[in-house]
């Protein structure tokens, strides 16, 4: 009888812990804690001062991450993500590494609270990966028309004495502005045709990607960049003018030269 009643109360346990992870929303935004490789046994971490953010947002995620002591470290992927018990699956559209785009990334998912989460799963050859994140925003229902995930269709940049030549060839990305403020940018290009032939994005490596805060004008929009693929930006603001119209947004601005991007909204908050 002891024993049968042990085993009640463990499962009991174990059913709240369950009905209480499920309760628990990862939809918003959250920073960095702790990032760290599990590897033979011994946990190391990923670098001396990582520092970023991941969202989640209406079903697409976005992953930023910077490193202090090695500036050349850095993750940044964005792409759709499901939700299944227990853990959560990234679906990589756009990645700084493009060796990660198209893959699937599964991670377990702890939280102790609403406003803790923990991720652990495979990194690469490196082991296991966990990270421990802190809320920063919970994503609230927003009838603003601006706020949503937009994918780009369309760049004209300045660019050797023309005013209309794309970012790059195949260029795909993703832009995002949450109700609470922060946004997210996803560039990448696909390849050349022709090697020799200069593109706008080969400034950039041919990859761009922030995540930072942003504030909302009557016709412009500026971001403070907390993360960036290209580190030297870490910290500046960029300003965009900015036009809203049925769900087609076009911003304008500099990134090297001037350059106008026009985004389609997919989903709203």
């Amino acid at each position: 009888m002891k024993t049968a009643r042990m085993m009640m109360t463990v499962a009991a346990a174990v059913l709240g812990l369950n009905q209480a992870q499920a309760a628990h929303s990862i939809e918003g935004v959250w920073e960095l804690r702790t990032f760290e490789i599990v590897e033979n046994g011994q946990m190391r971490p990923w670098c001396e001062g990582a520092f970023g953010s991941i969202v989640y947002f209406r079903g697409t995620v976005f992953a930023a991450i910077n490193c202090t002591s090695d500036p050349q470290r850095k993750v940044f992927y964005t792409g759709p993500y499901e939700r299944r018990p227990g853990e959560v699956v990234h679906q990589i559209r756009n990645a700084a590494d493009e060796s990660l785009i198209g893959k699937t990334l599964v991670r377990k998912v702890r939280m102790s609270g609403q406003n803790s989460l923990e991720l652990v799963g495979p990194f690469g050859t490196a082991g296991i990966v966990r990270l421990t994140w802190v809320r920063r925003e919970r994503i609230a229902v927003n009838e603003d028309p601006f706020f949503g995930v937009y994918q780009l269709t369309g760049s004209h940049n300045q660019f050797e004495g023309r005013s209309d030549v794309p970012y790059c060839t195949g260029v795909f990305g993703t832009i995002l502005y949450t109700p609470g403020g922060f946004t997210a940018v996803a560039l990448n290009c696909a390849p050349k045709a022709d090697p020799s032939q200069a593109e706008p994005a080969d400034a950039h490596g041919r990859s761009y990607f922030y995540f930072g805060s942003f504030g909302l004008g009557k016709a412009h929009v500026s971001a403070e960049l907390e993360n960036a693929s290209v580190v030297e930006q870490i910290g500046e603001r960029v300003e965009r003018s900015m036009e809203l119209r049925d769900g087609e947004l076009t911003l304008a601005g500099m990134n090297g030269s001037a350059f106008v991007a026009v985004w389609r909204r997919v989903m709203h908050p």
